[in-house]
């Protein structure tokens, strides 16, 4: 264990003399609690959560079995590895107790050596299983962001996007969606280099950020391509969300060093899901083709697209 903390072990015993044999053995190495039967151990692990248990089969009133069921439903998002030490040596016995979820089954009477390597065995499996499902679920969400802007990536957007269809078929709710480009924006990577570029990028992401709703989904899909996600927002209410934005966009400047501010400008393109769409792929090209009209149209602009002008 890599951990400064001494890890905690519930010892679960109803002899005193094996309960006390167990803590003058572990006493050294780690925090200690102990109940004299299962009503008692169910008491203690509502009010903490141990490293480890260390658990008898026979008891009264509630088995080791029946103990090791209530860890489980206790502990159902965050697993407390259970060891069995018990007099009970019947194969039989071992079996039901791996089969049920314990990670080790001792025998008494135990050889304290094999006691302590058995508890260091699965300390350490515990903490290595936990750090690597931390940096799983760390990894997994490196994959849905843009490391620069911190905003959710195209991956993420897509997948979001995906299940907001479906939210608005079944709720016959209104989706649409902004996309968005900076215009002129490689200006300003020739003109003051690419660290000032992302400053820029930066800067924008964290201001459309503050800009939208709680509700709204926004992604970077790319160098200075945005998207506005919006659920439960007709096509009217999603192209005067875009204008405002890009009327916003006029009072913010972004401070680059040397006491100069940069101003920046957007083209958006807006388009509305409907019936007719599959996916939400198509909403994207009505969008798109609708930002390109603004582009065309001199940029700083936003044009919204029916369904019916992309068809026809």
């Amino acid at each position: 264990m890599s951990d400064s903390t001494r890890p905690t072990i519930l010892i679960v015993e109803d002899e005193q003399s094996s309960a006390t044999l167990m803590l003058l053995l572990l006493a050294n190495h780690y925090e200690t609690e102990v109940a004299h039967n299962g009503e008692r151990a169910i008491e203690l692990m509502k009010a903490l959560r141990p490293d480890l248990i260390l658990l008898d089969v026979v008891m009264p009133r509630m088995d080791g079995y029946q103990v090791l069921e209530a860890i489980q439903e206790l502990y159902a998002d965050d697993p407390v590895p259970v060891i069995f030490i018990t007099g009970l040596n019947t194969p039989d016995a071992e079996v039901r107790a791996l089969s049920d979820g314990a990670v080790d089954f001792i025998h008494k009477p135990f050889q304290p050596d094999i006691v302590q390597a058995r508890i260091r065995l699965h300390l350490e499996l515990q903490y290595k299983t936990k750090a690597l499902t931390k940096a799983n679920k760390e990894l997994e969400r490196l994959s849905r962001i843009d490391p620069l802007t911190e905003l959710a990536n195209r991956r993420h957007l897509e997948e979001t996007a995906a299940h907001e269809v479906d939210r608005a078929r079944r709720q016959q709710r209104p989706l649409s969606l902004i996309t968005l480009d900076i215009d002129h924006f490689k200006k300003v990577n020739d003109q003051y280099g690419h660290i000032i570029g992302d400053l820029v990028l930066k800067a924008f992401a964290n201001y459309a950020s503050q800009f939208m709703r709680a509700s709204d989904f926004l992604a970077r899909t790319g160098g200075e391509e945005f998207v506005f996600l919006l659920p439960d927002t007709s096509l009217d209410n999603a192209t005067d969300v875009a204008k405002r934005f890009r009327l916003a966009l006029e009072s913010f400047n972004i401070d680059i060093g040397n006491n100069e501010k940069l101003q920046i400008r957007v083209s958006a393109g807006v388009a509305q899901f409907t019936d007719s769409d599959i996916n939400i792929e198509g909403t994207f090209a009505r969008a798109d083709k609708a930002l390109y009209d603004a582009k065309q149209q001199g940029r700083n602009k936003v044009v919204a697209q029916q369904a019916s002008q992309a068809s026809g």
